[in-house]
């Protein structure tokens, strides 16, 4: 089991609070590292046990050589960064979106939407397993697509028109 866990752009902590619930055969520690302040406040106010700062991924605010396990969900990657804080023989899991992930909400968005590319392994990693996870999305409440939209990097590559358009779906 690792002795320590660093879940790089936690967002709210989310995947960490999941990870405190987890029974480790040992005393595990987890940190968590996002670039967003709100989120950083939200992170150490619900979970407070766990430790929390504000940081880069492509600068991590994380000693080298420090950290058996580093996890990264949707969050930009910088894998130099990621070799640098993982001890000898530590685990990087990463979770990037397949092809497919939201494609109905890209359809929404771009006259042409591109697949999303399959995802590289990181120099100095190698793979010891890849799984692909789908299921589908099904949004039921008026404002579940708007909420899904602000969410996403794709908010950021829309004009006002879309955008409007799109938040307003049922």
């Amino acid at each position: 089991a690792p002795a320590s866990i660093l879940d790089v752009g936690c967002g709210e902590g989310y995947y960490l609070r999941q990870l405190a619930g987890t029974q480790f055969p040992g005393d595990v520690r987890l940190y968590g590292v996002d670039v967003a302040r709100e989120a950083i406040r939200l992170a150490s106010k619900a979970a407070p046990q766990i430790d929390h700062a504000v940081g880069n991924s492509h600068r991590l605010p994380v000693l080298s050589d420090s950290v058996d396990a580093v996890v990264q969900v949707f969050a930009p990657s910088a894998p130099e960064q990621v070799c640098r804080v993982l001890r000898n023989e530590g685990v990087y899991v990463e979770v990037k979106p397949g092809p497919r992930h939201l494609e109905s909400l890209r359809g929404m968005i771009y006259d042409q939407p591109q697949a999303h590319a399959e995802a590289d392994i990181p120099a100095g990693f190698r793979l010891e397993r890849r799984e692909r996870v789908t299921y589908p999305l099904i949004l039921h409440q008026a404002g579940d697509v708007a909420a899904l939209i602000e969410m996403t990097p794709y908010k950021w590559h829309m004009n006002l028109e879309t955008y409007g358009r799109v938040r307003d779906l049922p």
